[in-house]
């Protein structure tokens, strides 16, 4: 399901991956869930529970040096369009 954000969670977190020179393989490592995972919700409308979001929060905010809540807001509002 695609909420009113302007960017699905999986093209974020592909972003943040390319960004950080960090593989999918990784991330999924760190949250503790399959790297198929991420690609579906790339590319396709798969809700993301809330422990795999949080986790993947958690691990991006501390890899960027950025508090988890500045995280999360930013994507509450870009791929949720939570406040808009």
């Amino acid at each position: 399901m695609v909420y009113g954000g302007s960017m699905r969670f999986g093209d974020w977190v592909y972003a943040q991956l390319e960004k950080h020179e960090r593989s999918v393989n990784w991330l999924a490592k760190k949250v503790g869930c399959s790297h198929s995972a991420f690609l579906d919700y790339k590319k396709t409308d798969r809700e993301v529970s809330t422990r795999v979001l949080m986790e993947t929060i958690k691990v991006l905010a501390e890899e960027a040096g950025k508090s988890e809540e500045r995280v999360l807001l930013y994507v509450a509002r870009h791929c949720y369009g939570v406040g808009e």
